[in-house]
């Protein structure tokens, strides 16, 4: 049978029978082949996370970056595997929003790419949305989508189709506070590069390690080629969105190459102010003067062994590396490379830019309903002391309701009752136990309001096994 790694979704050749222990050849991991992935996936984590409870997060951090997976069950037309994984991250309804409304996405009407460039920039999106990565403003999206995208296409053929070449220059050209060239149609044909040593040592990694590695160097290139020409060789492997455990595949592979080397002396002087080398200096009773450069109580340490091992040990402490002077040139080719891939993405984010704000805002409008139903329900509970509730409306199509008390067993409250992200309402209600004037449902004309109403919320999560709207995890059962 044919499988993929479960730790870092290297594909093998088929032949392999169910049931064998297998060693991957790329990152080392041991599993057992099972015939469904969802199942072989999951019991590998078990074993890596020692029984946990759920073994695809930690400390509310998911386990490993799960692209490569997804890319594989694509690629075979198993959506209903990737709604079991996606089941460990959100609530089975939303999880079947997501891959509904991504998968239909028709990436090869706006950009010309391969099967397994689309595969992988799908298994990217799916990701990214279902583990709520990605931004509902819509400007911070697209860079965050072309970033995202970026990831998986730079290692393939790409291009904007040609009906929508003059679109994708006029979306760029316009934004000059982002982009410090001017596009034109030359810059929408991407292919990946010939002879470039970097790109070649990590083209060939799965996804999810390539990914990694490609975060790590243009990371690495971004604070190279700061003023000081060195940085943290930690910050290359910083995830935010998530925590990766890849047997330090990515760390090592780094750290093996030849791209990094240890800073050189001429940068010691960058590291230290000069109050502290005085300070090194009087330590080692070597003769200093306030007119002394940092350059030249550098050299008189340096000149010292006692000095020389001491400085070399506190710049070793700091972790810092340099990109290797012999790869400037092919560093600096492979930052432009990753940016012309941005500024593609960029342009066809800008295309669809509505699919996917349309879905982070739905499942964002289901969580804050979710959110409002526990202010509901607690509310109900203090109905005997507190029986009314007070309107404050903040947005403007409710402003005829601001101060407004209601008895909270009027049914207005079906048709009224604030849910955040819905229409883009940010309004809330206050429980009070006096009041001066009271009103009455009765006196507004509101039309019904099914998906929102409080009490079908509260009916559904009696009847239906998997309601649309996520029961909170505490009984907030009236």
């Amino acid at each position: 049978m044919t499988t993929d790694c479960p730790n870092c979704s290297w594909l093998f050749d088929p032949g392999r029978n169910l049931g064998e222990s297998v060693v991957c050849p790329f990152c080392g991991a041991l599993f057992v082949l099972d015939s469904f992935p969802y199942s072989q996936l999951e019991k590998f984590l078990i074993v890596q996370s020692n029984g946990s409870v759920n073994p695809f997060c930690k400390d509310n951090y998911l386990r490993k970056d799960y692209t490569g997976w997804i890319y594989h069950r694509i690629r075979s037309g198993q959506p209903v595997e990737i709604h079991k994984l996606l089941g460990n991250f959100m609530p089975e309804i939303k999880s079947k929003i997501i891959l509904e409304t991504l998968w239909n996405l028709n990436f090869r009407e706006y950009l010309d790419l391969s099967d397994e460039a689309a595969a992988e920039f799908l298994a990217v999106w799916i990701f990214a949305v279902s583990t709520q990565q990605l931004s509902l403003h819509p400007e911070v999206l697209r860079i965050n989508l072309s970033c995202l995208a970026a990831e998986a296409l730079w290692n393939h053929p790409i291009a904007i189709q040609p009906g929508y070449i003059s679109q994708a220059i006029a979306e760029l050209n316009s934004d000059k506070l982002v982009w410090d060239k001017v596009y034109d149609a030359s810059d929408f044909t991407i292919k990946p590069l010939v002879g470039n040593p970097i790109f070649d040592w990590c083209r060939n990694a799965p996804l999810p390690m390539r990914r990694s590695l490609m975060i790590s160097i243009v990371r690495a290139f971004q604070y190279g080629a700061s003023s000081s020409g060195y940085f943290c060789l930690d910050k290359c492997f910083t995830r935010a969105q998530f925590s990766v455990e890849d047997h330090g595949y990515t760390t090592q592979k780094l750290l093996d190459s030849n791209i990094f080397c240890e800073l050189t002396e001429d940068k010691y002087e960058k590291l230290f102010s000069k109050d502290e080398l005085i300070a090194f200096m009087n330590e080692l009773q070597l003769p200093v003067k306030k007119s002394f450069t940092r350059r030249k109580m550098i050299a008189a340490i340096l000149d010292l062994p006692e000095g020389n091992a001491k400085l070399k040990k506190l710049v070793a402490d700091k972790n810092l590396v340099m990109i290797h002077p012999s790869l400037e040139s092919y560093a600096n080719e492979m930052r432009d490379h990753y940016n012309r891939i941005i500024a593609i993405v960029r342009a066809f984010s800008s295309f669809k830019i509505t699919d996917i704000f349309s879905v982070r805002t739905f499942l964002s409008y289901v969580d804050g309903i979710s959110y409002m139903m526990k202010e509901y329900i607690h509310g109900m509970r203090l109905a005997n002391l507190m029986p009314a509730w007070r309107f404050h409306a903040v947005c403007p199509a409710h402003q005829y309701l601001n101060g407004k008390v209601f008895l909270k067993n009027d049914p207005v409250w079906r048709k009224i009752f604030p849910m955040p992200y819905y229409s883009e309402c940010y309004c809330h209600v206050e429980s009070v136990r006096k009041f001066s004037e009271l009103s009455h449902g009765e006196d507004f004309d509101l039309p019904p309001r099914d998906f929102a109403d409080p009490v079908k919320i509260l009916e559904s999560w009696q009847n239906d096994p998997n309601p649309l709207i996520p029961l909170p995890k505490e009984d907030l059962t009236p």
